[in-house]
């Protein structure tokens, strides 16, 4: 598929344009994390709130700074993943 969508681009950039990572736009992992996004915002508010989905996306601020330090509030840079485990998983439950 990333063959095909990377032909397009070279072809018809005006489909797919040329500053667009096809690989990475497109690719699977991408989808599933969209996909559970969209259905933890589509939950009920008891279930799953935003501030559950913010907890989620995490990686997100750290993916986004690359090689440098990722800016986060103290809430979240102090937070130890390990032992907040229920939390992060009423972000799935509501999946």
């Amino acid at each position: 598929m990333y063959k095909i969508l990377e032909r397009v681009q070279e072809i018809h950039p005006e489909h797919v344009p040329a500053a667009i990572e096809v690989r990475e736009a497109f690719g699977v992992a991408r989808s599933f994390r969209r996909g559970a996004n969209t259905a933890a915002q589509n939950a009920p508010r008891s279930e799953c709130g935003q501030e559950d989905v913010d907890r989620n996306n995490r990686w997100r601020t750290v993916e986004r700074a690359k090689t440098k330090q990722a800016t986060m509030n103290m809430q979240q840079l102090y937070t130890d993943t390990r032992l907040t485990l229920s939390a992060d998983l009423r972000f799935s439950s509501c999946l």
